[in-house]
């Protein structure tokens, strides 16, 4: 309920006063490097929520305190393990100015709310509690049979095929692509946006395609020993 609270938070401009955690902070920003701004370093008009932990460790928390159309430097250091590795590690400058600041505002957990989150069938509070119940069931029974497919991994004796690995591997960034273009994205531009390759990916995902081919020999397996079947009236409904 508190999630649906902030999902449908009114923003007001906050009239005078200081930038606080929980604020949006409309910002210009730009990044220097030794005195030299860098690729990807600049934005304009942008709505920083302090708090929300979407800019590198320890620029939010330096916003906190600035006000309207006063310029400040703020210093960090990206993350060792930062997607560019041209500025992973390295001590960076940001240049930044506050346009405006906008204070969050919670509605009422009340059956408005409800209505407001729009899900069918949803018309009141106790309706919407209803709702999260059953989602949170599902989650808590995906999760179970998620923690009883490692324990089986586990605990399982499968011979490693590097044919088949690499087939789940190409089959898992496909995954990743059509979920970039639902999103309305190439792979492109979420590489510039990551400095990952197609080939770091798929070293990323590797652990995950291993279980899967495991899991898959597996389930092959007790299918042959149960001598399973589906009947075509299953199939069928």
């Amino acid at each position: 309920l508190a999630n649906y609270q902030t999902q449908f938070a009114e923003l007001t401009v906050k009239e005078g006063g200081k930038v606080a955690k929980g604020d949006t902070a409309v910002i210009d920003f730009e990044g220097f490097v030794d005195g030299v701004a860098f690729e990807g370093g600049k934005g304009e008009n942008y709505p920083l929520e302090i708090g929300s932990g979407s800019f590198i460790p320890g620029f939010e928390d330096q916003v906190i305190g600035m006000t309207v159309d006063k310029e400040q430097d703020i210093v960090v250091t990206f993350p060792e393990d930062y997607g560019a590795a041209d500025l992973a590690g390295k001590e960076a400058t940001f240049k930044v100015t506050v346009h405006e600041i906008k204070e969050k505002h919670l509605p009422e957990i009340d059956d408005e709310l409800a209505k407001d989150v729009n899900i069918e069938g949803v018309e009141a509070l106790d309706q919407l509690k209803d709702h999260i119940k059953a989602r949170k069931e599902s989650e808590n029974e995906n999760k179970f049979m998620d923690d009883l497919y490692k324990a089986i991994v586990a605990s399982s004796k499968v011979e490693d095929s590097d044919a088949l690995l690499e087939q789940e591997q190409g089959l898992m960034l496909q995954e990743v692509e059509q979920n970039l273009q639902r999103q309305g994205l190439n792979f492109e531009v979420y590489q510039q946006f990551t400095g990952k390759s197609k080939d770091d990916i798929k070293e990323d995902i590797k652990p995950q395609a291993e279980e899967r081919v495991k899991l898959n020999a597996i389930l092959a397996a007790i299918i042959e020993e149960e001598k399973l079947a589906v009947s075509d009236e299953a199939l069928e409904t």
